[in-house]
């Protein structure tokens, strides 16, 4: 009786310039895996074995299963690097098929029945666009084929004698082009997308005619949409007066003359006002001719800053003084890292070219809503501390409250008379009588005030006037300056700590260290006063702390419990949306258990920012941080939080299921342990891979011993009588070595004899073979 292992080495026995195939039939029993024999390069594999992956897997779509042959024949013959072959008869089981997702190349035979060319065309494109597709046609018809290329054919060939190793011998070529030409679609994709996208116009003008312009140019000259420009002149773009000097460059560049590629130059909107602009101009090639490409950047803003700086600079001139100042407070600015240099680099020039007693800044602090006290210089030995009661200035109150809301310079010359003055004791102690206050504005938002203090009444000149503004633009820049700093500086780390906790969750599995490693990183990164997660018990609906980072009113290595509702924890997992507070106590939303008040009253936080953990629509935990009363979170705090919480419910979550999936083990290796019955399981190669205590009782051989042996059925062979195992899964019948061919499976038992090794009788048992789930053999006496 032959046996499975017998039949593939027959196999492997024939000549090499026969042509074989293997066909494993489908569940439907209508589309067959084709292969060419065992000496071909091709993979001649089963797919049970997952050792072995195809290079390139071929679905052919043609009803003649004739046509089938010829291709893996002639797959064999041209050594075409290995390839498996599918074949279907229908365009319905073509689908099903390219659905798997694993195609390379869909072969489509144009005559396929119940469907026209292009319909069965786009539906492979619609079932697959990544498949390299080729069309077969049955007759040498051109027109056939433009309309095959029309819908997308990467390929087509005409099934005349010979085309099966025509095309085995083309397909890595044309394989080869699909994926060069995909990625030029992709490319050109990823071009446009940029060019679209750019904040700077672009514009294409053909002998002077608008070919091609992105939105950001027609944004910047007035437009709706790009397509107003198309057709139009672009010199009829240029402002009046810079048309000739741009129209004497262009005819410079005809005559092959060296020409800047970079000018600046006024346009003219739609509506007739005029935008300053910087120009980059390369020659290209478009649709095959001559072309130029503009790209363009509006520097209106930035002109009328350097018009300013002139007008600053000319009337600077007349006063070296006042120059030598300027300069230092600008290299001041160029040079400093951060601003508490620049602002008082500010002051210091208020008080020496204006003659002001005190000159400082108030900096916005949006997260309370007053004007803190920044930089100060006095002209005296008095400290700003001396001078001022409090170190902030509620929005809206006094006069440089208003001078914030209103975003306008407010000058007072005489204090004494100005009704909206709330320190009276700042005149008096420090004899001040004059003020001017301007509002510190970047980027269209107000973020401070410039203050400056005189001591006696005094009227401002214009030219003051024009002094102090820039003073308080370099102010602005400073402050500005300063906070895209640490907005940057606070992104980048709050990057690393996202990489490291992501290299954290692929290397550890233990709960404990990612909780405070995740736990440690926020509060590290937000600056608060403590931080904790919770997880949910769904036994009893309360939070348990899983990780604790500073202060929370508790000895180490106690844990903090919260009932679902209670307190910010609980109030954040019950709603499934974040809790923030500054003042929790004080809060009259969030319930708060008595132990747990008098607890954070010890530890002297009140600010609480807390976010749910939810993995797929359940919420299984809980992180919060706390911080000092009053502190207020911002949006963006929240979502940082909102982030490190996915990551903490992701190690939830991996730690839950990693422990499921041990204990599963544990409990299905303590049933295999102690089972009487002999339980072997063995890989597709008949390699043993477990072996029970059963086993070892009934055979006489250790664990060791069993599992050395180095495939079961060649042990069978040379032990002889022996050793008696069952015959391989019903390869004594016909039916029987249909299905190992097919690669089908089914659970056989057969009486064997075995004879244990130790023992000199015999023993009968049935035995029974399953395949496992692990393309293991699991067999049972």
């Amino acid at each position: 009786m032959a046996r499975g292992g017998q039949g593939v080495s027959m196999a492997r026995a024939k000549s090499a310039s026969s042509v074989a195939q293997n066909v494993y039939a489908r569940k439907d029993q209508q589309s067959t895996r084709l292969q060419p024999p065992g000496g071909a390069k091709l993979s001649n594999r089963p797919r049970l074995d997952p050792a072995v992956k195809p290079c390139l897997r071929v679905l052919l779509i043609q009803s003649d299963p004739a046509a089938a042959r010829s291709l893996v024949a002639a797959l064999d013959r041209s050594r075409t690097p290995r390839v498996e072959v599918d074949h279907v008869g229908t365009m319905t089981e073509a689908v099903e098929r390219l659905a798997e997702g694993d195609v390379g190349v869909a072969l489509l035979d144009l005559a396929v029945p119940e469907t026209s060319e292009a319909y069965a065309l786009r539906e492979i494109h619609s079932a697959d666009p990544a498949v390299t597709l080729i069309a077969l046609a049955r007759r040498d018809d051109p027109s056939l084929s433009r309309r095959a290329y029309h819908e997308g054919a990467d390929d087509c060939r005409v099934m005349s004698r010979g085309w099966a190793l025509r095309l085995a011998r083309a397909l890595p070529h044309i394989v080869e082009r699909h994926r060069i030409h995909a990625g030029l679609r992709l490319q050109t994709q990823q071009h446009a997308t940029i060019v679209e996208g750019s904040l700077q116009g672009i514009v294409i003008h053909e002998a002077g005619v608008i070919r091609y312009a992105n939105q950001s140019i027609a944004r910047l000259l007035g437009y709706e949409s790009p397509a107003e420009l198309l057709g139009l002149r672009a010199i009829n773009h240029v402002a009046p007066h810079d048309r000739a000097r741009i129209l004497d460059m262009a005819r410079a560049q005809e005559r092959g003359e060296a020409v800047p590629t970079r000018y600046e130059f006024q346009a003219q909107r739609v509506d007739g006002s005029l935008v300053s602009m910087e120009c980059l101009v390369t020659p290209i090639t478009w649709r095959g001719r001559v072309a130029t490409v503009s790209v363009m950047l509006d520097i209106t803003e930035r002109k009328r800053t350097e018009s300013a700086m002139r007008t600053l600079a000319e009337v600077g001139h007349a006063r070296a003084e006042k120059l030598a100042v300027l300069a230092r407070v600008s290299s001041v600015i160029a040079a400093a890292t951060d601003s508490e240099r620049v602002l008082e680099a500010v002051a210091q020039a208020a008080v020496a070219l204006l003659g002001a007693k005190v000159a400082g800044v108030l900096v916005d602090d949006s997260a309370t809503g007053v004007l803190r006290v920044g930089r100060h210089f006095t002209r005296d030995s008095a400290r700003p501390s001396e001078i001022f009661e409090t170190g902030e200035v509620p929005y809206g109150r006094g006069v440089a409250g208003v001078v914030y809301e209103s975003r306008t310079p407010v000058f007072v010359e005489n204090i004494d008379h100005e009704p909206r003055w709330v320190n009276r004791h700042l005149v008096e102690a420090a004899d001040l009588h004059a003020y001017a206050g301007l509002p510190l504005i970047a980027r269209d938002r107000a973020i401070g005030v410039l203050s400056i203090f005189f001591g006696e009444h005094r009227s401002f000149a214009d030219e003051e006037r024009e002094l102090m503004g820039f003073l308080a633009s370099q102010a602005a820049v400073a402050i500005d300056n300063a906070r895209l700093l640490q907005e940057t500086e606070r992104r980048r780390r709050t990057a690393e700590a996202h990489a490291e906790i992501g290299r954290l969750l692929g290397q550890s599995l233990d709960l404990a260290e990612v909780s405070d490693r995740i736990v440690e990183s926020v509060r590290t990164l937000l600056r608060v006063a403590n931080a904790a997660l919770f997880r949910l018990r769904p036994e009893t609906a309360d939070l348990e702390s899983l990780s604790l980072r500073g202060d929370h009113g508790v000895g180490a290595g106690s844990r903090l419990v919260y009932p679902l509702g209670q307190g910010a924890i609980g109030l954040a997992a019950r709603s499934r949306r974040p809790v923030v507070t500054s003042d929790l106590l004080a809060d009259p939303r969030i319930p708060q258990p008595p132990d747990h008040q008098a607890r954070m009253k010890r530890a002297g936080f009140g600010a609480v920012l807390a976010v749910p953990l939810v993995v797929q629509g359940r919420v299984i935990g809980a992180l919060s941080l706390g911080d000092t009363v009053g502190r207020q979170f911002t949006d963006e705090e929240v979502q940082v939080v909102e982030a490190f919480a996915d990551r903490a419910a992701i190690a939830l979550e991996t730690a839950r299921l990693y422990q499921e999936v041990r204990d599963a083990r544990d409990f299905l290796q303590s049933i295999a342990a102690s089972s009487a019955d002999a339980i072997v399981t063995t890989d597709v190669h008949g390699r043993i891979t477990y072996w029970s205590p059963g086993a070892e009782e009934m055979f006489g051989y250790s664990p060791k011993g069993g599992c050395a042996t180095t495939r079961l059925w060649s042990a069978a062979r040379t032990a002889g009588p022996s050793w008696a195992l069952p015959p391989s899964p019903s390869s004594g019948t016909r039916a029987g070595r249909s299905r190992a061919r097919s690669g089908c499976s089914r659970t056989s038992r057969a009486a064997g004899c075995s004879r244990r090794a130790c023992a000199s009788h015999r023993r009968w048992r049935r035995w029974g073979a399953s395949p496992a789930a692990s393309r293991t053999t699991s067999t049972t006496s």
